[in-house]
């Protein structure tokens, strides 16, 4: 028999990233589920872009591939970069339904 103190045992927690001076931190959300989910690679403190579709690591405009160090960057990138957090989104979304 499986105790937990958060919730009934048969049922499902989330959870959410909460910040006092601007709310729940979406993006920072995304970032976790895109993870989970494999649009986000994570190898250690390093993290890529991945194309499901493809499979292949997403490259920037320059033909560079996206290679951030530690997740508060990743999340700054994508509040800079708001047309891949459009379709990070969309395909979590896709992936959910």
């Amino acid at each position: 028999i499986a105790k937990t103190k958060v919730c009934k045992p048969d049922r499902r927690v989330g959870f959410y990233t909460l910040r006092y001076d601007s709310g729940i931190d979406k993006v920072a959300d995304t970032v976790e589920v895109a993870i989970k989910y494999g649009i986000i690679q994570q190898a250690g403190s390093w993290f890529n872009f991945v194309d499901i579709d493809t499979g292949e690591i997403i490259s920037d405009d320059e033909g560079e591939v996206i290679k951030l160090q530690g997740k508060p960057n990743v999340i700054e990138y994508l509040e800079d970069n708001q047309y891949l957090l459009e379709e990070i989104t969309n395909k979590i979304n896709s992936k959910i339904n």
